[in-house]
């Protein structure tokens, strides 16, 4: 069969791997953004605004298929492209923000975190509350965690140019563990189910993945169950990874997705038969998936985030002691505080054996700045 060409809106670190599996493809990929020789090769990259939407348009007449790195692209500029948009633009649409999501889990009875939406400026301190942007919020950008007056004050004064954008606002949830779950599905249906993680919030970004999750079976039929139910309600086809919260009376509560490669997910660059990446790029191409079973017992993943604003340092720092694990630069130029410039997976026999690795991995470069 033709390959087709695909290009993708972004030009980061999700870019980077789904260029690097459509080359084991033989599938000619290129990115569009305003990084040129960064996360991206030059051969590999197109200079252009993804929020731009002439820039776009040209993009999309030069390939065959269009796939995603983010979601915050305006609807009115994926329109334009629709035809060629993959996962399609009709079920991208529901789910372009985290309130059509939450509506839509809302009509599939998948029980989450209550919740209300306001207009920022309607908004008004009830007390303990946790907040986050309908759309634009990513890495713990966009959340707030409102305790008191004086924090409810603070996300006001940070959200002052955004009276008129939507604001969720969600109880604060006494969870157990919060875990994530990535599928694929094609054209014709058919999924491949990832395996149930847990994972290790800091500040609102993800630290940890630890693979697979200690939750028990029942659990993990829920999300596989609630999951495969949203997927099949928009016909989505593509790579989606869906973040749940578990109580201790082990309630399962739909917390928010991400129709594209996830961090979440980065562990099956090394620790599956076929990764996050080169399964979308087989889905959106119409290729045979493959299997998403991990290679090994368990696995580990944490991000290496910046710490302060300056260049790259990555190269420079010592990870000889890391020879159990293999690290992943993203070839950011800038390191700035909480940049995520990479991370790291290890493989392994035993869970807890490897939770421990992992961690003292991530304390070794902490000591080196990390």
């Amino acid at each position: 069969m033709d390959r087709p060409v695909i290009g993708i809106l972004g030009d980061g670190q999700l870019a980077k791997y789904l260029i690097e599996a459509s080359k084991k493809l033989n599938i000619k990929c290129y990115a569009l953004g305003l990084n040129p020789g960064e996360c991206i090769k030059d051969e590999f990259h197109i200079t252009g605004d993804i929020f731009n939407k002439k820039d776009v348009i040209r993009f999309a007449d030069k390939v065959d298929i269009i796939t995603l790195e983010n979601e915050f692209i305006p609807l009115d500029i994926l329109e334009k492209i629709k035809n060629k948009l993959r996962p399609s633009f009709d079920s991208f649409e529901q789910i372009e923000n985290k309130l059509a999501e939450k509506k839509l889990a809302k009509n599939l009875n998948i029980p989450q975190v209550n919740y209300q939406s306001y207009q920022i400026k309607n908004l008004i301190f009830k007390g303990p509350r946790f907040y986050k942007l309908a759309k634009g919020g990513y890495d713990g950008k966009g959340n707030f965690l409102v305790k008191t007056i004086d924090d409810f004050n603070k996300m006001q004064s940070a959200l002052v140019d955004l009276t008129y954008l939507n604001i969720i606002e969600e109880e604060i949830l006494d969870f157990e563990r919060e875990v994530s779950v990535t599928l694929v599905r094609n054209h014709e249906g058919k999924i491949i189910y990832y395996p149930v993680v847990d994972t290790i919030q800091k500040n609102n970004v993800c630290e940890f993945v630890s693979a697979p999750s200690i939750v028990g079976q029942k659990i993990k039929e829920q999300i596989y169950q609630h999951s495969t139910r949203l997927l099949e309600k928009i016909n989505f086809v593509g790579v989606m990874s869906i973040e749940y919260f578990i109580l201790s009376n082990a309630s399962v509560l739909y917390n928010e997705c991400s129709p594209r490669p996830h961090n979440s997910a980065h562990y099956t660059l090394d620790a599956c038969y076929t990764s996050q990446f080169e399964n979308h790029i087989r889905a959106i191409a119409g290729m045979e998936m493959g299997l998403g079973d991990l290679k090994h017992p368990c696995a580990f993943m944490f991000n290496i985030v910046g710490t302060q604003k300056c260049q790259n340092r990555l190269k420079q720092i010592d990870i000889t002691q890391l020879s159990n694990g293999q690290v992943y630069d993203y070839g950011k130029r800038e390191e700035r505080p909480g940049r995520k410039m990479g991370h790291v997976n290890i493989v392994g026999e035993e869970k807890i054996d490897l939770t421990q690795k992992g961690r003292l991995y991530k304390t070794l470069l902490k000591e080196q700045g990390f």
